[in-house]
């Protein structure tokens, strides 16, 4: 009877590591899905900067330079605005990270 209660305890405590390790392969996953979208705003902005200078070494009026600086201030914007996502995201991670692993050496010493 007392091996029947261990094994139900063991197999709780395997679901639960496989929970937290889905949460944390999530989180992962979604962190890399905003490191992919830093990356294409950090490129948007360098193609657009080439562009105006391109555009530039023809000259260009200070209403249209006021134009660009302000979409490239605004790009700046969602970049700061996304690495601070990412490191949110990080931190959330890591501590999912935490909770599996301590899940799992929970479920090892039931299981011993």
């Amino acid at each position: 009877m007392q091996v029947k209660q261990l094994q139900m305890v063991a197999t709780f405590e395997l679901e639960k590591e496989q929970k937290l390790a889905a949460d944390y392969q999530y989180v992962q996953q979604h962190l890399l899905l905003q490191h992919d979208k830093l990356k294409g705003l950090e490129q948007h902005r360098l193609d657009y900067l080439q562009q105006i200078q391109q555009r530039a070494s023809g000259g260009i009026g200070s209403l249209s330079y006021g134009q660009h600086q302000g979409f490239i201030d605004k790009l700046d914007k969602a970049c700061d605005i996304q690495r601070q996502e990412i490191e949110k995201l990080s931190a959330v991670a890591e501590q999912r990270k935490g909770l599996w692993l301590k899940q799992q050496q929970k479920r090892k010493a039931v299981e011993m």
